[in-house]
């Protein structure tokens, strides 16, 4: 039985190239491809009305004169799966189900991949899902609040636009890698990267410049700091410019008492302030300068360390966080070692 699974694509531009183009089985189409290859079919067979309508609504094509009441999805991710089971109108059976559930864990993998390969804030809100016999809309752990998924942060002020997420030869090359590592691992699933997985994911979905620094220092934390209890931003610092081979002790050091002046004083001291302004090279207001500061330093560090690590758990180098960072710890007290032998 055959199975089609269509996820709206929020906050991402796709060349022409790209589109209708098999990437490991996944395909990226547009609102009129839906439309004139899929839709009449939908149509002709769905037993629920409601589904058809809920899709238009999420990919709905803008036209001229038409009130913006939410985002709209101009590309759509798209499988086609072979169910091993069917499903039939008296019901679902135990093993269509386990289909069904294996299948939502393989988009959701592919979507990390596309949120560990690049930049950008790529959003998905639903999933929906269709065959003879059974149509289903679904939400993901990756999933996004249709409120929450516009591509700009909302201030007081100017609006703050996010990245936009851009398909390239480079990031495709580097999603299906990825993509492969994740799989192998059992993500997103795997009990081992759960909790830096999570925060990445609810990073992705918070609207609050505050949370998205808890979330972002609760993924260094249980990464490459997973062994450690004090110290921390000094051990984070090293063991980051280590890890990255480049010195990144500056940013983390600065990143860590944002993190301290928001939890011991409620706000950003006076000092910190001036510390990013003078790392992001601009003058601006709090709200702006921390924006940019997580947006082009911290950010892509953390997406380099989810990146770095899972590689290394696919070829089996190390099996968890505390040996990655122990191994990390070594590496340093080695190098420490041979700069004091020529002493």
């Amino acid at each position: 039985m055959k199975i089609q699974v269509f996820v709206p694509l929020y906050n991402i531009s796709i060349p022409d190239e790209y589109i209708n183009r098999d990437i490991v089985g996944f395909k990226f189409i547009t609102n009129k491809i839906f439309e004139s290859d899929y839709e009449s079919a939908i149509i002709k067979i769905s037993l629920y009305d409601g589904f058809i309508r809920n899709i238009k609504a999420d990919i709905l094509e803008p036209r001229a004169g038409m009130l913006y009441e939410r985002a709209l999805s101009k590309y759509i991710l798209f499988k086609e799966y072979d169910a091993k089971y069917k499903c039939d109108a008296t019901g679902l059976s135990k093993e269509f189900e386990q289909d069904r559930r294996n299948i939502q864990v393989e988009i959701e993998a592919f979507l990390l991949a596309m949120r560990f390969a690049d930049k950008g804030r790529l959003q998905v809100n639903k999933g929906y899902m269709f065959s003879n016999f059974y149509q289903n809309e679904f939400n993901f752990h990756s999933s996004t609040p249709v409120e929450n998924i516009s591509a700009w942060y909302r201030t007081i002020g100017e609006p703050l636009f996010e990245y936009d997420y851009t398909i390239s030869n480079t990031n495709i090359k580097n999603i299906v890698h990825i993509f492969e590592n994740l799989s192998s691992i059992n993500m997103p699933i795997n009990e081992i990267m759960a909790v830096p997985i999570l925060n990445w994911i609810h990073y992705y979905k918070s609207t609050n410049l505050f949370d998205r620094v808890f979330k972002l220092s609760t993924i260094f934390e249980c990464t490459i700091l997973a062994d450690v209890k004090s110290e921390l931003a000094y051990r984070l610092g090293i063991r980051c410019s280590k890890f990255f081979g480049k010195d990144v002790y500056k940013a983390i050091k600065i990143f860590y008492d944002l993190r301290s002046s928001i939890v011991h004083n409620g706000k950003v001291d006076n000092d910190t302030h001036k510390k990013i302004n003078k790392l992001i090279h601009k003058d601006c207001e709090i709200t702006e300068s921390i924006f940019i500061f997580l947006k082009e330093h911290i950010e892509p560090m953390v997406r380099e360390i989810l990146c770095k690590s899972v590689e290394i758990f696919a070829n089996q180098k190390v099996k968890n966080y505390v040996e990655l960072s122990e191994r990390i710890e070594k590496q340093i007290l080695n190098d420490i070692s041979q700069k004091a032998l020529f002493l």
